[in-house]
């Protein structure tokens, strides 16, 4: 501190500048945690990977190649850990299951669909891209609504309330948030 007063008597191989009252640091055994400005590590568990933290949670990635997401308080956001996530975006983090199946958590560690998707794209303007393993896409709400009933060769991202769309029948389309086809492009 400005007094001269070490935080904490252990010594780190790195640490980093305090964000949100957490600072990264590295043990000489290249693993990383969480030191509080009080001294105190975040987590019990040490790991090869940590990330910012962003809306409250921060990635992290354990010996076996496994990521979850972990809080301000050191708790796990998940019981399950993935083969990768993303940082959370409107309210969502994109993750993978182990077997290629993404899907959305939400900061209460609930997934937004039963349906394990075989891609998904982050959350823009309310909205996701997803895609089924017949490799057809749709967009999916925060509250796990499909937009629309059909199904499409190709989607693109919603942009102003819109997105075009190319449909099964070789059709591309412009549709609107609510699903609704606004007209056939030529």
């Amino acid at each position: 501190d400005k007094k001269g007063k070490y935080l904490i008597d252990e010594w780190f191989y790195w640490a980093d500048n305090f964000h949100d009252g957490l600072a990264k640091v590295q043990r000489s055994d290249k693993k990383y945690n969480y030191i509080g400005k009080d001294g105190k590590i975040l987590s019990k568990q040490w790991f090869d990977w940590v990330g910012d933290f962003h809306n409250g949670f921060a990635r992290v990635q354990r010996g076996d190649g496994l990521w979850n997401f972990i809080d301000t308080k050191g708790k796990f956001l998940s019981k399950e850990w993935f083969i990768c996530v993303n940082n959370f975006n409107e309210g969502f983090a994109v993750v993978e299951r182990g077997d290629g199946k993404w899907n959305f958590i939400n900061k209460n560690g609930n997934y937004l669909s039963d349906e394990w998707f075989y891609n998904v794209h982050s959350f823009q303007e309310g909205f996701a891209r997803v895609q089924r393993s017949d490799k057809l896409w749709n967009f999916i709400d925060k509250k796990g609504k499909l937009l629309s009933d059909e199904w499409f060769i190709d989607a693109c991202y919603l942009d102003d309330g819109f997105t075009v769309v190319k449909r099964t029948n070789g059709e591309w389309a412009k549709i609107d948030k609510t699903g609704k086809l606004i007209k056939i492009l030529q």
